[in-house]
């Protein structure tokens, strides 16, 4: 899951990252606008662009090394099994 907010730069950097990941892990883009979404909004409107996959969120994902890790983690059992 991407929360972000139309016109945010730093959001549409963090979708391409993970447009990146997704040809090696099994996810897809979900995309929250927080303007929309009162609480979301709450959550993460000093945060955006955050990353939720799994049990982790990960605020202002931009590091696409830093994220690769957190997938890494939360497809473990993917992984493991194939």
């Amino acid at each position: 899951m991407l929360y972000s907010r139309p016109g945010c730069h730093l959001c549409d950097e963090s979708r391409r990252i993970l447009q990146r990941l997704a040809a090696d892990y099994p996810f897809t883009i979900h995309e929250v606008d927080i303007t929309v979404d009162h609480d979301a909004f709450l959550r993460y409107w000093a945060a955006i662009p955050v990353v939720a996959v799994g049990d982790s969120i990960v605020p202002a994902a931009l590091d696409e090394a830093q994220l690769r890790t957190v997938f890494d983690w939360e497809f473990r059992d993917d992984a493991a099994s194939a």
